[in-house]
């Protein structure tokens, strides 16, 4: 299992969230090394945060061109199904709250595996219960592996 980050400062959870998903997809990004880079990328504002268009680009300038597939999904409330089906196939969920961006890798019965769901954890898990309250149903990316990829 990789390593998963905490965003490094206030109003940053846009690019950490490219990073934890480079980390779920075997692109070695670091905090340290990368994250100006991805800020500029994903136009990431330190007093405003990141909007939906930078994260979607740097999602797709980072693993989606090495393998992963990056599909925007504009769900409707309540379809927790669609994200446990998606968890069940092997893929990972960037999801937006009001104010936040996060990384889903895993679930258990009840819960979601979050990475970077609030401050001072990177890994925690969230009740699904509680995730289908705080989405932002209009910004979920869902990651998937593309088959055949490079051959």
């Amino acid at each position: 299992m990789p390593r998963f980050v905490k965003q490094p400062h206030e109003n940053t959870c846009g690019p950490t969230a490219v990073i934890n998903a480079a980390k779920w997809a075997g692109v070695d990004l670091s905090i340290k090394h990368d994250y100006k880079w991805l800020m500029g990328l994903c136009e990431t504002d330190l007093q405003v945060g990141t909007y939906p268009h930078g994260i979607e680009r740097g999602l797709r300038l980072t693993i989606g061109i090495c393998g992963v597939k990056v599909t925007r999904k504009r769900l409707g409330f309540g379809s927790i199904r669609n994200l446990e089906k998606h968890l069940d196939n092997g893929g990972a969920i960037v999801a937006c709250t009001i104010d936040h961006v996060f990384l889903i890798t895993d679930q258990t019965d009840k819960m979601f595996v979050v990475q970077n769901y609030s401050d001072g954890n990177a890994t925690r898990r969230i009740r699904k219960t509680t995730a289908l309250t705080q989405l932002d149903w209009a910004n979920i990316w869902f990651l998937k592996w593309r088959k055949n990829y490079g051959i």
